[in-house]
């Protein structure tokens, strides 16, 4: 075990592939330099299991986006991917987070909560998503982004309840995203694959089965509080700030 410590010590002074500062805007599958670095941490962690740094190296050679500047909210960018296959690289931003201590502490936590929102969304999984990304919001070099995301993050988690609530007369009358929700209704593309027109058809009612049987209150804020019937807003009192809570 020691030989291991040793050689993996000797490796990341000599600079090991896993600390590469840039990568190729391309999936691994397609980058030689993002595989070998992948290779070289996995062989790295097997001598240093602890290492949050390793952790984090791994999950940024699988990183591929998305531009800093865009997001799925900001048209016409939004089929963008964020990683050839996101389970992989969830669990080792999420291991660098958890192992990150002492000597061995991430230089930019925040980053790695950002980029799991990302994650999460391009799963579905936006609960998950709100999480990552609430915890992101707490870091100033990204608090930006992560707030505009957060906002559209709590925005598709109540977005069933919305459409019951005002069920749509036209499949125009949606957003984007809410296409996907509403039977009848089919988003336009002309021209390129990111020229986004809207969406027709005529609304059919709700998609069987997008509205989530549980809902976290407390990932919403007052706004997207108000707009499901399944929480409500508790004003703020004299021992607690206000606070979205389950209406039951």
């Amino acid at each position: 075990m020691l030989h291991g410590v040793l050689l993996a010590a000797a490796a990341l002074g000599q600079g090991s592939p896993c600390f590469q500062s840039s990568f190729p805007p391309v999936r691994p599958s397609r980058s030689e330099s993002r595989r070998e670095a992948i290779a070289d941490c996995t062989r790295l962690l097997l001598a240093e299991p602890f290492d949050a740094r390793l952790y984090w190296h791994r999950a940024a050679a699988r990183w591929v986006g998305p531009d800093p500047a865009r997001g799925w909210n900001e048209p016409p960018h939004f089929d963008l991917t964020v990683a050839e296959d996101p389970g992989p690289v969830i669990f080792d931003y999420e291991q660098a987070l958890h192992r990150s201590n002492g000597e061995r502490a991430l230089e930019d936590p925040g980053t790695a909560w950002l980029r799991l929102g990302y994650l999460h969304a391009s799963k579905g999984a936006w609960s998950d998503a709100v999480r990552a990304w609430r915890k992101a919001a707490d870091f100033p070099g990204v608090a930006r982004e992560a707030r505009a995301r957060l906002h559209f993050g709590q925005a598709r988690l109540t977005a069933p309840d919305r459409l019951i609530q005002a069920p749509p007369a036209r499949c125009v009358d949606l957003t984007f995203w809410d296409c996907a929700f509403v039977l009848g209704c089919v988003l336009v593309v002309e021209g390129s694959e990111r020229a986004f027109r809207g969406c027709k058809g005529a609304p059919r009612g709700l998609e069987p089965g997008v509205r989530p049987r549980t809902l976290d209150c407390g990932l919403l804020d007052e706004t997207f509080c108000e707009q499901t019937r399944r929480c409500r807003w508790r004003p703020a009192g004299r021992l607690r700030g206000g606070a979205c809570v389950g209406a039951g």
